[in-house]
């Protein structure tokens, strides 16, 4: 029996998935369809009627579309997909070698965990932020996330940044977000190609009278003990704090972080998670200087890093073993374990239980 597609059928998400991607990955699947019986039943059904088809070289497996697939999603939805497949648009993603194709499956993944934090992805109904249109009003009207192939549509920009592995930008009325998807190790960090794209996209936001104070990173990985690795790693320290950005933050690729995404990305709600952590709390400016939220029942520094800003935690625990005092962390519970694997004995690690937060503050969401 033919598949019925409407726009709000999970069939047709997988498919509008692959189309952004040009070839998606196996885990981005898994991250946009959690129930393994369930996708297997889309995927199946996609497969025979031959809008999808799972492609496999050099050892790496993906999905991509194929024709009818294509002139389905063109037919039904032009202005958000012409951008992407129309008039051989997708030529290239198609014909690309294994680092490529990769990049591509790092895209597929950032894409998968956006849609599940239900941000608006939709080129059509977005801002055309990255689009050589001289002048907007100077306002945000819709927080979005931008695919890096619409954040390079700008010809004189995409020469400057093309090797920059960046996998979008997110913007909210607050803060900006360069977005960066490690997959499975530490990422080789190209320090001169990630500050030139970071000037640009400032760049291009004030070009269209955007202003935001500074702008952050979000890095995603596979798990928490891909966090470690980073903290871990001398190279990768020094990058983070040497990095133009003010928070980077780190995001797994799970259903934790889909929640934490979704928080963040609520800046009425994380505010309120932040003015309660802080509520016992103490001030002393006796103290000496040190990064932290405030002072704890103990008269130790305390810090607030539900957010995972290793950036942050880094020059936290660098500055306690500086001046040999004793600290504290507060974070969910799912990053504890890497946390404190981090920090070691010398701090104390408190949790906040991430499903408790999720029904107080993104219940109604």
């Amino acid at each position: 029996m033919r598949t019925i597609l409407t726009k709000d059928s999970q069939a047709y998400r997988v498919l509008a998935l692959v189309a952004l991607s040009g070839e998606c990955a196996e885990e981005s699947l898994t991250l946009l369809l959690p129930q393994e019986s369930y996708r297997q039943k889309v995927l199946r059904r996609l497969l025979e009627e031959r809008l999808l088809s799972k492609y496999q070289k050099d050892g790496v497996k993906g999905y991509r579309l194929m024709r009818k697939g294509k002139e389905t999603l063109l037919q039904l939805e032009w202005e958000r997909f012409s951008f992407y497949l129309a008039d051989g648009a997708d030529f290239s993603m198609r014909r690309a070698g294994l680092t490529q194709r990769q990049r591509q499956h790092c895209i597929s993944e950032i894409l998968a965990i956006m849609e599940r934090a239900e941000i608006l992805m939709d080129r059509s109904k977005k801002q055309p932020i990255f689009e050589n249109i001289p002048k907007q009003s100077g306002e945000l009207s819709q927080d979005a996330f931008f695919h890096p192939k619409e954040v390079k549509a700008q010809a004189d920009f995409t020469r400057k940044i093309i090797s920059s592995k960046m996998t979008g930008v997110l913007l909210s009325q607050a803060e900006v977000w360069l977005c960066y998807n490690m997959q499975a190790a530490v990422p080789k960090w190209f320090e001169t190609v990630e500050n030139r794209a970071d000037i640009l996209i400032q760049s291009i936001l004030r070009s269209k009278q955007l202003c935001f104070n500074g702008t952050n990173a979000l890095l995603f990985g596979r798990g928490m003990q891909q966090a470690v690795q980073c903290l871990e790693d001398a190279k990768m320290r020094v990058t983070i704090l040497n990095a133009p950005f003010q928070r980077f933050c780190f995001i797994p690729l799970d259903e934790n972080g889909i929640l934490l995404l979704k928080l963040m990305y609520d800046a009425e709600a994380y505010q309120s998670l932040l003015a309660v952590l802080a509520e016992d709390l103490q001030q002393k400016e006796e103290q000496p200087f040190i990064i932290q939220d405030g002072y704890n029942q103990n008269g130790h520094p305390t810090l607030i890093c539900v957010d995972c800003d290793l950036k942050r935690l880094i020059q936290f625990q660098t500055q306690l073993s500086y001046l040999g005092v004793q600290g504290e962390v507060i974070c969910f519970d799912f990053q504890k374990e890497a946390i404190e694997k981090y920090c070691g004995e010398q701090t104390k690690i408190s949790t906040v239980n991430l499903e408790t937060v999720r029904k107080n503050f993104l219940a109604d969401k």
